[in-house]
């Protein structure tokens, strides 16, 4: 799960398996997905953009404190 994003927010799961797709040509370990909190600063420059879509995303952002232990376990 990318950073911040919302764990049942839709089109997610299609996010995710583009993302699979573009990395299956590359040498890595695995995948898992775990909520995260986005680095210091990133909300404020999220705001930036005119594309109203865009700024909604961090008033929706509930992703402080993640990853939890249980979202860890899971991960």
């Amino acid at each position: 799960m990318t950073h911040a994003a919302l764990e049942y927010m839709s089109g997610l799961p299609e996010w995710m398996a583009g993302f699979k797709q573009a990395a299956g040509g590359a040498n890595l370990v695995g995948f898992f997905d775990c909520q995260g909190g986005p680095a210091k600063g990133v909300k404020s420059i999220m705001r930036i953009p005119s594309n109203k879509k865009s700024r909604t995303w961090p008033k929706m952002d509930e992703s402080k404190g993640q990853p939890d232990h249980a979202r860890l376990e899971k991960a």
